[in-house]
């Protein structure tokens, strides 16, 4: 047969331009690994009959398959030396080195059909790194970027443009409002405001006023109300969210209660789940005329603080928190208050959660934190207290508040510094917190905060508490 010219000058042109010796010409690729391998097929040629064959890995000779290495190219044991292609397998197969292996676990004289496998595009898809320039690139993302922006939520980066005039987040984020039960919300709230409140089955958020003067409601609500509404229209502006129709509903004191005795909590509804996650996340929205809090109709989680402690000679809160700790570590106590928990909380009367009660009362006690209130009294006399706190060992909301009456009882003795006793807490009538009062509220300090100043609305009310020194 003649020699065919132009496949021994291909092959010479390959030799040349070949200098990393790597496979020249057209490459042809398979649709799947099936057509490759017989396109390609890596096994040697087999002996003559007479001579039995010796199975290689490209040869399966189970009859059930496994792909026990999708994700990579499993290592030959220590008692197996590294196999040639090139030369016939020994009596126990080796893994081969390609990225799926598929090892027979039962010898069968009969090769069973193939796994399917997953075919592979000829051509990879297109991406946008690969069919447009920079400049194009980086402007077809600026087309779509209002789109992408609400699918996602990330306050802070809008409230230095359009919500500017609302204070941003701290970098620490704002203090703390503690309330004094978790049902304070709902506590003062007439019975059938209450019942309306919670068949609203739109998103919902309790805004509490800052600085509320809930004397003379049916002048200040109107106003209030208004004013809420319009800040949720902002947000909803600057964030381009999905037209709703804003309601917030005013508060309605508790039956035989005097009207100048009105909650300082406002019902927002019928707003959209993005917005809502957004006034949620902010937590406080001031603006000149109107600063809230915003929180959930219903708490979740127990206070934290439980109650102060006032008498001390001191300033030192470590102090404080080791004679706490060592009050209620007092075998006695410890006692006493597992007792408590037990009797309350129908969690802890299994005998079978006794392990329980013990954990998370140690927990608790472990977990004491204490806040010094630089607070003077008449005359500018320094009488510090100590605000107590700690996570709450129990989900029942009676065991909790029979736990913290039991605790607000003892006498906190100390051979240096005298006897602390509880006392009841504050509220501030600014943030509405009950960890501190008015004069010693933080908010005023924080940056950029343009909501209400920490001076008294009336000149001579609560004169000379909580003022700084």
């Amino acid at each position: 047969m003649a020699k065919d010219k132009s496949s021994a000058k291909l092959a010479s042109n390959a030799m040349r331009h070949n200098p990393i010796n790597r496979p020249s010409g057209p490459q042809t690729f398979p649709q799947s690994f099936e057509e490759h391998e017989q396109d390609h097929d890596p096994t040697p040629t087999p002996p003559p009959a007479s001579t039995p064959a010796t199975p290689t890995c490209s040869t399966p000779t189970n009859a059930t398959s496994h792909d026990l290495f999708p994700y990579g190219t499993p290592q030959p044991s220590p008692s197996q030396g590294p196999t040639s292609p090139d030369k016939p397998m020994a009596t126990t197969p080796e893994p081969a080195t390609t990225a799926s292996l598929t090892i027979d676990v039962a010898p069968s004289s009969q090769p069973m059909p193939r796994t399917p496998k997953r075919s592979t595009p000829q051509i990879p898809l297109p991406t946008p790194q690969t069919i447009l320039s920079d400049r194009e690139l980086l402007n077809s993302f600026l087309e779509v970027k209002e789109v992408n922006r609400r699918m996602t939520v990330n306050p802070s980066n809008v409230l230095m443009s359009k919500l500017a005039k609302y204070t941003p987040i701290p970098d620490r984020g704002f203090p703390t409002i503690h309330l004094a039960s978790p049902g304070q919300l709902i506590e003062d709230l007439n019975s059938n405001t209450l019942q309306e409140w919670l068949d609203v089955d739109t998103p919902k958020v309790i805004a509490r006023v800052f600085d509320y003067d809930g004397g003379d409601p049916t002048r200040m609500n109107p106003i209030i109300t208004t004013q809420i509404k319009r800040i949720v229209d902002d947000i909803s502006a600057a964030y381009n969210a999905r037209e709703v129709n804003c309601t917030v509903y005013p508060p309605s004191p508790v039956n035989g209660y005097p009207l100048n005795s009105c909650p300082n909590a406002f019902l927002i509804h019928a707003i959209s789940p993005e917005v809502r996650e957004i006034i949620m996340n902010h937590k406080v929205w001031s603006s000149a005329h109107t600063t809230f809090e915003a929180r959930p109709l219903v708490e979740r989680t127990l206070p934290t603080l439980l109650f102060n402690i006032v008498g001390l000679t001191t300033n030192n809160t470590e102090s404080v928190r080791e004679t706490v700790q060592e009050i209620w570590n007092d075998p006695e106590m410890k006692r006493q208050m597992a007792v408590i928990l037990h009797d309350n909380d129908p969690a802890y009367k299994d005998k079978n959660n006794l392990h329980l009660l013990q954990h998370y009362l140690e927990t608790f006690i472990d977990s004491v934190e204490t806040e010094l209130l630089d607070y003077k009294s008449a005359g500018g006399v320094a009488t510090p207290r100590f605000n107590v706190l700690s996570e709450s060992p129990t989900a029942s909301v009676y065991a909790w508040t029979t736990l913290r009456q039991f605790l607000a009882g003892l006498p906190y003795m100390t051979p240096r510094y005298g006897v602390g006793t509880a006392s009841r807490l504050f509220r501030c009538t600014l943030c509405h917190s009950v960890s501190h009062p008015r004069g010693l509220c933080e908010f005023p300090n924080v940056p950029l905060w343009n909501g209400p100043a920490a001076e008294n609305k009336t000149g001579s009310r609560n004169k000379g508490k909580g003022r700084k020194v």
